[in-house]
């Protein structure tokens, strides 16, 4: 069970919930805080016996509050900080003895904040009375001395032996946040963003950067035009806050042979809206980059890498803002991959045909795939092509090349023709609605598939329907661009 994702949230009704995956793969969902306007901020680790810890904010109606929880004692509520918005950006983890430790942001104060449960007692101590609000981030080594990031370049350390606690400030520049973590060795990795770009009410920061305490903290930009925007958290576990929205930079994680694994938000056209998923990782000698999820409105990474080495990355997804400045609707998804099925030196093939249906039972049954498993599908597929060509637009196959899309594919449309001509027109009409819809990806469309060969029609008839899509394409290019202007059919070459 302990390599299970569990992933904290504020879902649609503004409370703390907790989802995991069940013996049978099924996800399900616990409301942790049946209180309203409680998992704005939220954080959650795992302890060397396998409890879950969780840190959350609670409105109280008037300040937000600091509470954690624990399946140690079935997830009851404790308040542990409380002041005029405590529990902000918070982080949590666990020590040697089981103790916790909360990094987090008061408000009101503009200060940085620890809380512990160290001496017994829950104690609220002020580290930094003139922090930003910002980002926290809190690791702490096999000595259990503590280490926080803040301010996007600040790191505080604690050290058990004298009880004390020393800053240090990195040579970063115009960061909102600084996302850390500890190897098996206790070196600190941390990214960061630099270059502040402003647009509007939204500020981005163009430069992904990566320090470590290998070679003293020296900044390594990986990745230009990553865009911090929003913020989650995961962790074998994973925590994300799945409906508001908070700043954030992205995630890293570190695997059992020491390689950075790293996951980012990163606008393509900077500095539109176009918001995608990236992995990035240095497991494979020099930094290497992958397209996860470029969906309009992808937020909150956070990432983790289990003992097997597989990836586990959980993000949200909105449809845009309403009227009051939030997001309308939110969803928090999950997706998870071995990375080196995603790394080849070269691409394998051209391309490949892909038909989306499962392993049937009774042979004479088709059964297709899920959207979900369609995106797994065509994020294993991109590892080895950059081209998909489909059978069919029917069913879940309308949605194949907007997909493809999602997951930086071409994708080549197959459109079924056969001997009535009432279906074939609806065909034709359903491709023309998928020239517009996924016009980035839609390379081309292959109007029938052997239609003549097998006698479904004859060449005329088919070469009819073709110019027939061609004029009505054409019609639609003007006003709308780029559409496909590439309609061909797959037949017996001699044809």
């Amino acid at each position: 069970n302990k390599y299970k994702p569990h992933l904290t949230y504020k879902n649609a009704d503004r409370r703390l919930e907790l989802a995991d995956v069940n013996d049978n793969g099924k996800w399900r969902a616990l409301t942790l805080c049946q209180t309203w306007t409680s998992g704005g901020w939220n954080s959650i680790i795992m302890d060397k016996e396998g409890y879950f810890h969780v840190s959350s904010t609670r409105y109280d109606g008037a300040n937000e509050d600091l509470i954690y929880l624990t399946d140690k004692d079935g997830w009851k509520s404790h308040l542990v900080s409380q002041g005029l918005s405590v529990g902000l950006e918070n982080d949590i983890t666990v020590d040697s003895n089981g103790k916790v430790y909360i990094s987090h942001y008061g408000w009101n104060q503009d200060e940085l904040l620890h809380t512990t449960n160290r001496n017994g007692n829950w104690e609220t101590l002020i580290l930094d009375p003139n922090a930003m609000w910002r980002q926290t981030s809190i690791a702490i080594d096999v000595n259990d001395n503590e280490y926080i990031s803040y301010n996007g370049n600040r790191i505080i350390i604690f050290d058990v032996n004298s009880q004390t606690w020393t800053k240090r400030e990195l040579p970063l520049t115009g960061s909102p946040n600084c996302k850390m973590i500890l190897d098996n060795n206790d070196c600190l990795h941390l990214i960061s963003t630099q270059g502040l770009y402003r647009q509007g009410f939204r500020s981005y920061y163009k430069d992904l950067v990566y320090v470590s305490g290998e070679d003293g903290f020296l900044p390594h930009p990986i990745k230009q035009q990553a865009k911090s925007f929003f913020n989650n958290e995961l962790a074998y576990s994973f925590d994300n806050n799945g409906y508001d929205s908070h700043s954030s930079t992205g995630s890293i994680s570190i695997d059992p042979n020491g390689k950075v694994h790293i996951a980012i938000i990163c606008s393509e056209g900077f500095p539109t809206s176009d918001d995608t998923l990236i992995y990035l990782t240095n497991r494979f000698g020099e930094w290497k980059e992958f397209l996860i999820d470029r969906s309009l409105g992808c937020h909150n990474p956070e990432i983790v890498v289990d003992p097997n080495h597989n990836v586990h990355i959980a993000y949200s997804e909105d449809n845009g803002v309403n009227s009051y400045g939030y997001f309308a609707t939110r969803k928090v998804k999950y997706v998870t991959f071995d990375p080196s099925e995603l790394y080849l030196p070269f691409k394998l093939f051209t391309g490949l045909t892909y038909p989306p249906y499962k392993q049937p039972s009774d042979p004479n049954v088709i059964q297709n795939l899920s959207i979900e498993e369609i995106e797994e599908d065509l994020l294993a597929i991109s590892g080895v092509t950059s081209y998909v060509r489909t059978y069919s637009i029917d069913s879940n196959m309308f949605n194949i090349p907007e997909l493809c899309y999602k997951k930086g594919l071409n994708c080549f449309a197959g459109v079924r023709l056969c001997k009535d001509s009432s279906l074939n027109e609806q065909a034709i009409t359903n491709a023309l609605s998928l020239a517009q819809k996924a016009q980035y990806s839609l390379i081309a469309i292959v109007l029938g598939n052997d239609t003549v060969s097998k006698g479904e029609l004859i060449a005329e008839q088919l070469a009819g329907y073709i110019v027939d899509l061609k004029q009505r394409i054409s019609a639609i290019s003007q006003k709308i661009s780029p559409i496909p202007q590439y309609i061909t059919t797959a037949d017996d070459w001699s044809i």
